[in-house]
């Protein structure tokens, strides 16, 4: 699939329910991603905090161009 704003709370709340079930490794997964592919945004800012709940250090990289094609 590809990942554009549309779809970038679907990957943080997919993110998690992972973390919910204890999946930690989905988890990490899918925050990280969600991290990578959307910096600057408010969703990764709360992917990033959950990181760190789960004792995984993520440093976001500057804002990119958010703005999704419609």
């Amino acid at each position: 699939y590809s990942l554009n704003n549309k779809n970038v709370d679907a990957l943080y709340f997919m993110a998690r329910a992972y973390h919910r079930l204890d999946d930690k490794d989905n988890a990490i997964a899918n925050y990280k991603k969600l991290v990578e592919s959307f910096p600057g945004t408010e969703r990764a800012n709360e992917a990033t905090k959950k990181l760190r709940e789960l004792g995984v250090t993520v440093q976001q990289q500057a804002a990119q161009n958010t703005t999704a094609e419609n």
